[in-house]
């Protein structure tokens, strides 16, 4: 009867442990965060938004190429927008990236659609053998298994909004005007 009950206590733990690793493969944390570091206010009625893009995971971050932005005017969310952010085409991102966007003057708030990935999985076992040198290990094994690896990840999609504070004229003075929320669709 004991051994009945260690096994079952055994297969739970084992059950719960496989159950962890599987929530944290699939959700990993949010790798990107997002900052208004400056608005600069223009004479043709808009207002360039320079962002502060970082990198909070440990490795890059592919990030894909023509980002869209919705602007908010007048209470409504105005259809999102191609190549208003000035990320050049399928940017690596280590650490962090400043962005600058242009929107009308009369925008209330400021969403940014933005889809990255992270590393492949080819590359992070590349990466590993590299840093702890490991190629002496098996170098029969590697090339298989590196071949046999994903090439690619998903593209994962995040929405970052930002509320702007109404334009005022000349003044292009440093302000951070909000916070940036992250949600995952």
């Amino acid at each position: 009867m004991r051994q009945r009950s260690q096994m079952i206590l055994a297969s739970s733990l084992a059950l719960l442990g496989g159950l962890a690793l599987f929530v944290g493969w699939a959700w990993p944390p949010k790798p990107l965060d997002l900052k208004l570091v400056r608005v600069e206010d223009y004479g043709d009625s808009t207002r360039r938004l320079v962002l502060q893009l970082t990198n909070s995971h440990s490795g890059p971050l592919q990030i894909r190429e023509h980002p869209k932005i919705q602007v908010k005017m007048s209470g409504r969310w105005m259809p999102p927008e191609e190549s208003s952010v000035d990320v050049p085409g399928s940017l690596i991102m280590r650490q962090e990236y400043w962005p600058a966007a242009r929107v009308p003057g009369q925008a209330e708030a400021f969403r940014l659609l933005l889809s990255y990935r992270h590393q492949s999985p080819q590359d992070e076992l590349v990466d590993l053998l590299n840093k702890y040198d490991l190629w002496r290990i098996s170098p029969s094994l590697w090339p298989w298994l590196i071949e046999h690896l994903p090439k690619h990840r998903w593209w994962r999609h995040t929405v970052f909004e930002l509320d702007l504070q109404p334009s005022r004229a000349h003044n292009n003075s440093v302000e951070r005007t909000g916070a940036s929320r992250l949600a995952h669709l």
